[in-house]
């Protein structure tokens, strides 16, 4: 069988080299995704605490932006964040 396949040219894999093969695989994937969470993670942490300071740095902007037309009616925090990201240039 071994040398019929090296005949026409593929390859031999055992069954033990292709679990070991596949258990390396799936480790792999299992810190490339951790790793992936993380970085998104920081990102998110990245952009909280630049809103922080942007909104520290900016506090009449962000009375306005809180303030709508009628006064009686003030956005939501959660607002602020969507118009974060159009300040940053």
């Amino acid at each position: 069988m071994l040398f019929g396949m090296l005949r026409k040219g593929g390859m031999y894999l055992s069954a033990k080299y292709a679990e070991k093969q596949n258990r390396e695989l799936n480790e792999f994937l299992k810190r490339a995704e951790k790793n992936f969470k993380k970085r998104n993670e920081i990102k998110e942490v990245k952009f909280k605490v630049g809103f922080n300071e942007w909104r520290i740095d900016n506090f009449e902007l962000v009375k306005q932006l809180l303030l709508s037309a009628d006064p009686m009616v003030q956005l939501p925090e959660g607002c602020l964040m969507d118009e974060y990201p159009k300040f940053l240039g």
